[in-house]
């Protein structure tokens, strides 16, 4: 069987997709199997295959990402949280939920009062992100709070640089583009 085809491609699945000159519609879209159950469709995809004139699968372009996508990023760093080293005392997991930083804060706001009285003796508790607890210095409290709230600046900071491309890496999820 010779039958008319062009712009023959192969299809994501190994068939054929091409066009076939009808004898009463014309050129009409058609795809080739080596499967199918009519005879036609396996001897044009052998045809086709033979002639080796069927372009290659080329998988459509990705689809571009969506702000909303990188901001879901963001968010879920976030609350996954950090491990920050605080001075004299060493590393403390934080976690990055709304509650979380603002319990931080918090803390930090007792530990300015108490600096301001002059104590410096560690006497706030802190419960971590791994539910450890920690009896920090008014000071460790402030540079704790301090690097929690940078976390989330850079976190923010990566998120907008992100958006601002054009167009969005499609790799945005990966570390290298976040703190």
């Amino acid at each position: 069987m010779t039958m008319e085809y062009r712009a023959a491609r192969f299809t994501a699945d190994g068939r054929i997709d091409c066009e076939v000159c009808h004898p009463r519609h014309g050129w009409i879209p058609f795809t080739a199997d080596p499967e199918d159950s009519e005879p036609h469709g396996r001897e044009l995809f052998a045809e086709i295959e033979a002639n080796g004139d069927a372009a290659a699968y080329e998988p459509p372009p990705p689809e571009p990402v969506a702000a909303g996508e990188v901001d879901a990023e963001r968010d879920r760093r976030m609350l996954a949280g950090v491990t920050v080293e605080v001075s004299g005392y060493g590393p403390i997991p934080l976690r990055g939920s709304p509650v979380d930083q603002t319990n931080l804060l918090a803390q930090k706001d007792t530990a300015r009062d108490l600096l301001a009285d002059g104590v410096t003796d560690p006497v706030l508790i802190f419960r971590d992100a791994e539910n450890a607890m920690h009896q920090l210095t008014p000071a460790q409290m402030a540079e704790l709070a301090d690097a929690g709230k940078q976390y989330v600046s850079d976190v923010y900071e990566a998120s907008w640089a992100l958006k601002d491309a054009s167009p969005i890496p499609l790799d945005f999820a990966s570390d290298a583009h976040w703190p």
